[in-house]
This record gives C-alpha cells, sequence and structure tokens, in this order.
C-alpha cells in the first residue's frame, strides 16, 4: 500500500496564525490522518517569533511536542533552536524510541533559520538531529538528521469574502 501524495493537495489546510504561532488548526473535510500530520509538519517551519530583539526562550508547542525553544535574531535572520531531549508530548512510535547516548549533547536537537521581509516569512530551513535505538544486536542505536525547508515564491491577495469570515 503506497501514499497517495496527490492527497496532501486535495483539501486545503486553514489555520489561525497569531503572533508566529499556528494558534489553531480548522481542517475542513475528513482527510487521512497522514496528510493532516505533514500538514502540520509544514506549519511547524512557519511558526516564529520576528521582531525578537535578544535570545529569548519559550514553551512551544508544535509537530515535535511542547518544547523548550530558544529564538535568537542575528543580522536579518531569526534562528530557532529546540531542546527535543526536554519536550513533552513529544510522540514517538513505540519501535523508534529517542535515546541518550555518552556525549551526545547535541542528539537531539532542531535548528532553524527564518527569513522575514517586511513582517512576512521569506524563507525557513530547518534541521532535526534525533538518535533513535536500539535497533538490532549489532547496532545500538542510529543518528538520523532530517533536513527541511521552505520557501515563499509569491503571496496572493486577500479574498474579500474570506477576510470577512
Amino acid at each position: 500500500m503506497g501514499l497517495d501524495i496527490a492527497a496532501l493537495g486535495r483539501v486545503p489546510l486553514r489555520f489561525v496564525l497569531q503572533a508566529g504561532r499556528v494558534a489553531r488548526l480548522c481542517p475542513g473535510h475528513p482527510e487521512p490522518r497522514w496528510t493532516l500530520n505533514v500538514k502540520r509538519a509544514v506549519l511547524s517551519l512557519l511558526q516564529g517569533r520576528p521582531g525578537t530583539r535578544s535570545p529569548q526562550t519559550v514553551e512551544e508547542e508544535d509537530i515535535l511536542g511542547r518544547c523548550p525553544t530558544m529564538y535568537q535574531q542575528r543580522g536579518t535572520r531569526l534562528h530557532k533552536t529546540k531542546d527535543l531531549a526536554r519536550c513533552s508530548l513529544r510522540r514517538v512510535r513505540a519501535s523508534l524510541r529517542s535515546q541518550a547516548l555518552p556525549a551526545a549533547e547535541e542528539a537531539f536537537r532542531l535548528t532553524c533559520v527564518q527569513s522575514f521581509q517586511a513582517g512576512v516569512l521569506g524563507e525557513a530551513s530547518c534541521m532535526e538531529l534525533d538518535t533513535v535505538g536500539p535497533l538490532s544486536g549489532e547496532a545500538s542505536a542510529v543518528q538520523m538528521r532530517t533536513l527541511s525547508s521552505l520557501t515563499l515564491l509569491y503571496e496572493m491577495p486577500q479574498d474579500p469574502a474570506v477576510a470577512g469570515e
């Protein structure tokens, strides 16, 4: 059974974005759980704290769980770092449990760089490091690196009919 990738575009996902935070998801029609999870992961890339002037650590909730997240402005870019080892509400498949390895302090971290133009997110790039295991008698654990990026291609004018809702 393969995934129907076209299913991701069949049903738009409305959401509420307040002060750089995804405050609410508004799914319209029933759709498979996996498509909602992919959309939640994309929305996690959108979350940010534009306008942060000094390093600021907040509790942030997204697809990864509720995690301590540090924001720091560096020039025109906003850097976001999540300590995944300290997340609560983290959903991990029973067969893939994260585990701490000796001297692996950086093994559970998400780092993102976001660029804003006139208050609008133009680009976001993230790298997640995670160590999972045990896998087998031969391999005690595996370190995974997941790269995600999002680029704004163009802006559409707001539909007046939607703005009034």
